[in-house]
């Protein structure tokens, strides 16, 4: 049994009593944050947010100060998605039009289907 072990994405020391995050995971996670977060880019699509966010709280796992942060990217996400949809709702007929196809789809707490 080797001291040194990688579990679910993490390396686990048991001689230095450890955590730590592949370097091969760190580097992917920068090469991301490089080619889609640069000084000329104010938007994201979905996609990348919770590609980012995802990796970032893998990260988290090993680092309990970045737990910290991550509060204020889910904030700052959710923040842009209800603007996005304040914007939809006013300027995309379709957007509208699907919000009304899933209000009349709605399932209730019981899991029928609402009148």
């Amino acid at each position: 049994i080797h001291s040194r072990n990688k579990i679910l994405g993490i390396i686990i020391d048991t001689r230095k009593m450890a955590i730590e995050v592949p370097p091969e995971y760190i580097k992917n996670f920068i090469k991301l944050i490089d080619d889609h977060c640069h000084q000329g880019r104010h938007t994201f699509v979905v996609n990348e947010a919770e590609k980012l966010a995802d990796r970032l709280t893998h990260i988290a796992n090993t680092a309990h100060w970045l737990k910290h942060m991550l509060s204020h990217v889910y904030i700052s996400i959710a923040a842009r998605l209800k603007s996005n949809e304040k914007k939809l709702r006013i300027t995309s007929k379709l957007f509208r039009d699907q919000l009304k196809i899933a209000k009349a789809h709605a399932m209730d707490e019981t899991g029928l289907m609402e009148q």
